[in-house]
């Protein structure tokens, strides 16, 4: 079993958070991006650059070519760039250096029962939020009656 590293990252070009991002990588670490298409460009750039056949990326800050450790393994996340504000659709060739998942929306079951479980709320709570949640809730035959407009 692997360590789990969790490293904010705020797409800022300051040395300091230059320099614990590559340590991460040349130790072999796991790490996750979140909301990767609202990076800047030049960010994008400089992974695309760690990403592909050669695996270099040059820090100005640092001022020094970073190799990443054999381990080290990117993931990242985004949400569709038509759905949300200010997302930007990345490239073709940017996206083909990962692997993709689409993921959809959890089934309402699914959710009640994590509120209920992980949250500590109370079931019928639970669906109400479930209900409240939907910009126009229509009866649905895959729902639980508890969770029916």
């Amino acid at each position: 079993m692997r360590d789990v590293v969790v490293v904010s990252v705020t797409f800022e070009s300051r040395s300091e958070r230059a320099c614990d991002e590559t340590t991460i990588g040349r130790q072999g670490h796991w790490l996750v991006l979140d909301e990767l298409n609202l990076a800047p460009t030049d960010v994008l750039e400089a992974l695309n650059r760690l990403l592909d056949d050669n695996r270099e990326l040059f820090v100005p800050e640092l001022n020094e070519m970073v190799t990443p450790h054999p381990h080290f393994c990117l993931f990242a996340t985004q949400n569709p760039p038509g759905a949300y504000a200010g997302r930007k659709a990345l490239s073709r060739a940017f996206r083909n250096r990962f692997c993709e998942m689409h993921v959809g929306d959890i089934p309402d079951v699914e959710l009640q029962t994590i509120l209920h479980m992980r949250c500590q709320i109370a079931p019928s709570y639970a669906a109400k939020m479930i209900l409240v949640r939907a910009p126009h809730p229509l009866p649905n035959p895959n729902r639980p009656p508890e969770l029916q407009p």
